[in-house]
């Protein structure tokens, strides 16, 4: 994944800079319900992988008013929205 390889010793070979990147990361990947967490080391560095993090508090962006709705399926035509 390209958030594990940019908190992979190989692009930040200083474990203080990793745990820095990691921490910015997960603040933005919180909100969505995911964090970066360490499992393991390699060559005394440590390794993150990206995990779900309970169910997230922001389920979708909002919707632009200005956009129009999107199309319903012929099928849903006739039905109201659930």
């Amino acid at each position: 994944m390209f958030l594990e390889g940019l908190a992979s010793a190989t692009v930040l070979p200083d474990e203080q800079a990793q745990r820095r990147f990691v921490e910015l990361a997960d603040r933005h990947l919180q909100p969505p319900g995911a964090v970066l967490s360490q499992d393991g080391e390699a060559d005394g560095y440590p390794q993150f992988h990206l995990v779900q993090h309970g169910r997230g508090t922001k389920r979708r962006p909002p919707r632009d008013h200005h956009e129009p709705r999107p199309a319903r399926c012929p099928a849903q035509r006739n039905h109201p929205p659930a």
